[in-house]
């Protein structure tokens, strides 16, 4: 996998999770906190990777 994939797999999983937490309130009761939380992480993993991704490129340039 291309770090471009990775990338939109983590954002994909971000929102996904968000979306999930905020769905599965009736599940338990901590379902939108972990959502949000496990969303986060996933959203910061992608940032982190984009910005690594363009320092790198900006390097051979």
């Amino acid at each position: 996998m291309s770090n471009k994939n990775i990338i939109i797999v983590f954002a994909v999983l971000g929102v996904c999770l968000i979306l999930i937490g905020t769905t599965a309130q009736h599940v338990f009761q901590y379902a939108p906190l972990v959502g949000w939380i496990g969303g986060l992480v996933f959203l910061l993993i992608a940032t982190f990777l984009v910005s690594k991704r363009s320092i790198n490129q900006s390097r051979k340039n």
